[in-house]
């Protein structure tokens, strides 16, 4: 299947390429680099092998347990995060341990970076982002030596990481065609046996 602790670790691996970036490892704060990480970790996090379309189709009772809403992408996160607040599960940094309101931070930027993984949602998060782009580009020209706007002009703007942070794993999500070929044809032949 593609659904599977391959793609979560080629997933991962895509992830963690992008955040060795200089643009945005340096945007991007400590607490949100775990999060991204783990979001990519868990995002398919015991997949069913079928749509949400499919689901909400045969009324499985999962739509009914996620009201018919990102049906798939919150059993993930919902069923990683138990897992994760069994004590011998607890994986916290140390930079997190006893502060219950980063904790609680933590959690709901994980959930919301693996929302964005909802391809019916798709166009919703590339339009606020393209709206982003353009906000950047109208207060910074390139440099003097044609260099493009820094991402910098998301520090402070807790929004704006997040959602450089939900095209992150949507990009790495989906980035199959961009390996070796020989590894975009077998991704490619495991999500049409897995869908259809």
């Amino acid at each position: 299947p593609y659904h599977n602790s391959s793609h979560a670790a080629d997933v991962l691996q895509t992830v963690l390429h992008m955040l060795t970036q200089p643009r945005l490892a340096s945007t991007l704060e400590t607490l949100e680099k775990v999060a991204l990480l783990f979001a990519a970790c868990i995002h398919d996090f015991r997949h069913t092998g079928y749509s949400n379309s499919f689901l909400e189709n045969i009324g499985s009772p999962l739509a009914f347990d996620y009201a018919y809403d990102s049906i798939q992408e919150r059993m993930h996160t919902a069923e990683a995060l138990k897992l994760l607040a069994q004590p011998r599960n607890y994986f916290f940094p140390s930079f997190l341990e006893h502060d219950v309101e980063k904790i609680k931070h933590f959690r709901k930027t994980v959930i919301s970076i693996v929302l964005a993984t909802d391809l019916a949602a798709s166009r919703q998060y590339e339009r606020a982002f393209k709206e982003r782009l353009t906000a950047l580009s109208v207060h910074r020209r390139r440099d003097s030596r044609g260099r493009p706007p820094s991402l910098k002009f998301f520090e402070g703007d807790a929004a704006g990481r997040l959602l450089l942070m939900q095209m992150a794993i949507k990009s790495a999500d989906i980035s199959h065609p961009i390996k070796p070929l020989n590894l975009h044809l077998a991704w490619s032949d495991r999500i049409i046996i897995e869908f259809f």
